[in-house]
């Protein structure tokens, strides 16, 4: 009687268990709540499989543990990327630096590789400046030089000027820093966000790698990357790339 009034219980908590993972996958919890339902549910598997009268074929119930199993291995990195994310954001805000990306033909690149520094370019909606979005599919969007190499930079954004497509002005990095400014970010755009600066010095090259991923600046040239200089104040003479 006990070994039914408990096979009860556990069908009772098995039902449960499945509909809260439902639930939270119909209304797309956070992953952190759907990992512990499906925590929950697998641990109400496995305690339903006791009951070997009810589980004429249990090979089903492994299937579907090992199918959440799977997951969970796909939340928990979600999760830890999230986590990963927000610190680096923290650890940003705290610097002035963010991390974005800028992508380019060949030829610049091989400039920018051989001199270990992204130059401004001649003409842009902000003046001639280095422009930066913060994904590389955005950079394909927006680049009218090509894209066949990605590059991922480090950048001393500070105190950044906020103004959207519709203000558009030339600026220059004097300009800027009279007006306070380190930088510009710029809202309006179909292809997204821009971040623009005008001083080399401002960005630290990390990678650089053509559109099959292979490093275009190996490791070892590395060492030529310009470290990010808050205070510098010469860029309106900067070479134009």
């Amino acid at each position: 009687m006990s070994g039914t009034h408990g096979y009860v219980d556990s069908e009772l908590r098995l039902f449960n268990a499945r509909g809260d993972y439902y639930d939270a996958k119909r209304e797309n919890a956070s992953s952190e709540i759907r990992l512990r339902t499906i925590t929950k549910l697998i641990r109400e598997l496995r305690f339903n499989l006791r009951y070997k009268f009810a589980n004429p074929e249990p090979w089903k119930v492994w299937k579907e543990i090992e199918e959440l199993n799977r997951e969970t291995r796909k939340l928990e990195r979600e999760i830890k990327n999230k986590r990963e994310r927000e610190m680096n954001n923290k650890r940003e805000k705290k610097s002035g630096t963010k991390i974005l990306y800028h992508v380019t033909n060949r030829k610049a690149a091989e400039s920018i590789k051989k001199s270990g520094r992204m130059l401004r370019g001649k003409y842009g909606t902000f003046g001639g400046g280095i422009y930066f979005a913060e994904t590389v599919n955005e950079c394909k969007k927006k680049s009218q030089n090509g894209s066949d190499i990605v590059i991922e930079a480090r950048v001393f954004i500070g105190n950044a000027l906020k103004t959207s497509r519709s203000q558009y002005k030339n600026y220059t990095f004097t300009k800027l820093k009279k007006m306070g400014y380190d930088s510009i970010i710029a809202n309006g755009f179909v292809s997204g966000t821009e971040y623009i600066v005008y001083n080399w010095a401002q960005v630290e090259i990390l990678s650089m790698k053509d559109k099959d991923g292979n490093e275009f600046l190996e490791p070892e040239e590395n060492s030529t990357r310009v470290p990010v200089i808050e205070n510098s104040d010469s860029c309106d003479g900067c070479a134009i790339l």
